[in-house]
């Protein structure tokens, strides 16, 4: 192959992606005995692969504990688009989407997807394009509301940074994982297979503000928070879990502007409340639970 830009890149059925990457390792069996001569041996271990990519835009088209063919295009071989270059390919399972939103410095929206093997990975010789419109969306659209277990939205007094129905936030992130579980058996063919395990969620905030009451939280709230996209369409995790305040400084010398950091978890199952969903942008029905759970 030799040396080649990255600007080719490419991933099958995912569109407008910024980067992607791959590692492949094994698990080499060493061995030290009466006949190694104070040396040590190695045998072939079980192999894994894993990867990431990385996108423009706010909704992952595969989420966590979902399968999906994994196709990731290098470089064309002469250099040409369009031309066959050397693509991996395999059967992966999404381990984790970390969704990252910056109102403070207007960063387009923009998610990391991680994922693992089911199986082998392989390369072949082909082409991955995407003809897709860009992804690219400002989160000056965007809002935040932040609701209590009943839906009604939080207040705060006329004096909150965060008053009104939109909960002022400088930067919002949130990372859904499913605890994967491997498989290796003799059947696999040296080569770690995968189930997806229990859904999580964890995230934080910051908000310009020095005192919890006045945005309306304490440690210990669950409450609903909702991140419209755009006009219409929004995020929903309900519920989360209030749980740290952090990182408020007051800096006399630089007499820069308070803030504090605010982080929350999944909490599913409220009491009194039954159980709570997480809603992805668009959908007519929820993500998590799944139908028929």
């Amino acid at each position: 192959m030799g040396v080649h830009s990255g600007k080719f890149g490419a991933v099958d059925s995912v569109t407008t992606v910024r980067n992607w990457g791959i590692e492949q390792i094994s698990a080499s069996q060493p061995f030290v005995a009466s006949n190694t001569k104070g040396g040590t041996g190695r045998r072939r271990g079980v192999k894994d692969w894993s990867g990431q990519y990385s996108c423009y835009g706010h909704t992952p088209p595969a989420m966590p504990g979902e399968f999906f063919d994994f196709e990731g295009y290098t470089a064309p071989d002469n250099d040409t688009w369009g031309a066959n270059g050397l693509t991996y390919y395999g059967n992966a399972i999404v381990d984790s989407i970390a969704l990252t939103l910056n109102f403070e410095s207007s960063e387009l929206f923009n998610f990391q997807t991680s994922f693992s093997g089911n199986g082998a990975l392989a390369r072949k010789s082909d082409v991955v394009s995407d003809a897709t419109d860009p992804e690219a969306h400002t989160p000056l659209d965007a809002r935040v509301l932040i609701l209590d277990p009943g839906g009604d939205v939080l207040g705060s007094d006329s004096g909150s940074a965060s008053g009104g129905e939109e909960f002022c936030v400088t930067n919002l992130n949130f990372t859904i994982t499913s605890a994967t579980q491997t498989s290796v058996t003799s059947c696999t063919n040296g080569w770690t297979e995968r189930h997806g395990g229990p859904i999580d969620m964890t995230g934080s905030m910051t908000v310009q503000d020095i005192d919890p009451s006045s945005f309306g939280l304490e440690i210990w709230d669950d409450v609903i928070i909702r991140i419209y996209v755009d006009g219409t369409d929004f995020w929903e995790l309900k519920w989360v879990h209030i749980k740290d305040f952090t990182g408020l400084t007051v800096d006399r010398e630089t007499g820069a502007i308070m803030s504090m950091g605010i982080s929350f978890e999944m909490n599913g199952f409220l009491e009194n409340y039954g159980t709570g969903r997480i809603l992805l942008p668009g959908a007519g029905s929820n993500w998590w639970p799944p139908a028929g759970a």
